[in-house]
């Protein structure tokens, strides 16, 4: 509580600190709680010391140890991080570390590329940087290669110089 509010609603709170992960009503460590009917709460705190980080924990109110997902733009949008004008579902500003495993797409058994793009080059367009890109096919007993290349990927496969992988060949292919 406050008797100065810095904005319509303002909560203000000691924060317990870090979200536990056992425990359950009034275990929570956050400023503030908004639960449903069916026990599932979603918590707001801080760590109440330096480096001041801010958490956001979903988590069944009557067992901390259960942790439910949390969706941000369930239903479209983009997302921003370190940007105020993000571009992209999730678009990141700044470094990015992923503790284990970068998975990139799905395995639905599709035929879409599955591709990173390191940017920085001259106009930063996708065609135009370094890509590393998975392809697959839906018929032949080769149907998938891996590509590194820089430069322009036209349509009809010219343009750059890349290093394939297909099959048991690696292939180096100058354009």
């Amino acid at each position: 509580g406050t008797t100065s509010p810095a904005t319509n609603l303002n909560i203000q709170g000691d924060s317990g600190g870090v979200p536990p992960t056992t425990g359950g009503e009034g275990t929570s460590n956050g400023i503030f709680r908004v639960r449903d009917n069916y026990n599932v709460a979603l918590d707001i705190g801080t760590k109440g010391s330096s480096p001041w980080t801010t958490w956001l924990q979903v988590a069944d109110a009557a067992s901390m140890g259960t942790e439910y997902p949390l969706s941000l733009q369930p239903n479209g949008g983009n997302v921003g991080i370190g940007t105020n004008d993000p571009d992209f579902p999730l678009d990141v500003n700044g470094h990015v570390r992923v503790g284990d495993v970068l998975r990139i797409g799905k395995n639905d058994g599709g035929t879409t590329p599955k591709t990173l793009y390191f940017g920085g080059t001259y106009g930063d367009t996708e065609e135009g940087t370094c890509t590393i890109e998975r392809r697959l096919w839906a018929t032949g007993t080769e149907n998938q290669e891996l590509l590194l290349f820089s430069g322009n990927d036209t349509a009809t496969g010219s343009g750059s110089d890349r290093i394939r992988m297909k099959g048991n060949t690696i292939l180096f292919d100058t354009y």
